[in-house]
């Protein structure tokens, strides 16, 4: 077989990548992927088991540029951002996912992906962890990414894996929500997107109504596709709601949506009289309660 010019392999890993847009971490990993297994796919590539130390990062990236292989992408603020040849038009969506590997869509923009909501955001809402966490899930990516090569790797100076957060996207605004459930979002399938579970969405909706179009807007949603999810809600209210997002649940799809579940019975136990909890944190408490939850009910709906 026919060695391979290594600038041409990596060429064609670079174009096998399912992203849509290329960081610098991306690039050196596979860069030196390539060095280290000195074949692409079952090719041998030519001379590169003669080399003891991998191509200077720089050169290639440069020669990737000076041969129109490589563009380098605005988005924001952020530099070192690539678009491969061929691939100019790209989902913002997607974008999101690629520079943040550790974010995923939530809040408003997980309903627009779910079809919960009617409305067009202008503001993508992404969850991700905390500057210190996602360090710390960097580093192990890392790890897992390089395996015995992490030492050499870092040795040879090639890029690390950094935390890409641009302020917009094809002119909408980026809000990052800080997450601690990494789990609670799902891979959908052949697009580079991450979206929190339906259950999580839901979830997201209780806790933070101001991400998700306002409680009134909520409630909205509940009204109109509770039933369908149910379960998904009960569950993931269960295991990662707190107490008042249990009880908040429990009034919306008992007293409002009219549905049943058998966690109802022990959410009802976590009630208390002359509590001061609302049905909307932000507002004062109104006298319209329910007894039945012991909730203020302090939204005025027509």
């Amino acid at each position: 077989m026919t060695p391979l010019p290594f600038f041409t392999a990596l060429t064609l890993a670079l174009g096998e990548l399912p992203q849509p847009i290329l960081t610098k971490y991306s690039i050196g990993l596979t860069t030196y992927k390539l060095f280290t297994k000195h074949k692409y796919k079952n090719q041998p590539l030519a001379g590169e088991k003669a080399q003891t130390n991998p191509p200077n990062f720089q050169d290639i990236i440069d020669n990737l540029i000076l041969s129109g292989i490589l563009t380098e992408k605005k988005v924001s603020t952020l530099k070192d951002v690539f678009s491969f040849v061929g691939k100019s038009k790209v989902d913002p969506l997607e974008v999101v996912c690629t520079l943040d590997p550790f974010a995923y869509l939530s809040h408003l923009s997980a309903m627009e992906f779910y079809g919960l909501t009617d409305r067009f955001p202008k503001t993508i809402y992404i969850s991700s962890p905390k500057q210190n966490q996602w360090q710390q899930y960097a580093k192990d990516q890392m790890h897992k990414d390089l395996k015995d090569n992490y030492s050499s790797y870092i040795n040879a100076k090639y890029p690390l894996l950094k935390n890409l957060r641009p302020l917009k996207i094809d002119k909408k605004n980026i809000k990052i929500f800080n997450s601690l459930h990494l789990g609670a979002y799902k891979n959908i399938k052949d697009r580079n997107i991450r979206v929190s579970t339906i259950g999580r969405t839901f979830l997201n909706m209780l806790q933070n109504p101001d991400l998700c179009g306002g409680l009134d807007h909520v409630i909205d949603c509940f009204e109109e596709h509770a039933q369908t999810y149910i379960r998904n809600i009960a569950d993931e209210v269960e295991r990662n709601g707190h107490k008042i997002d249990k009880i908040r649940a429990g009034y919306i799809l008992d007293e409002i949506c009219d549905l049943n579940h058998e966690v109802f019975d022990s959410w009802l136990q976590l009630t208390q009289r002359g509590g001061s909890m609302k049905i909307d944190s932000s507002e004062e408490y109104d006298p319209n309660y329910s007894e039945k939850w012991k909730l203020s009910i302090n939204i005025y709906r027509d």
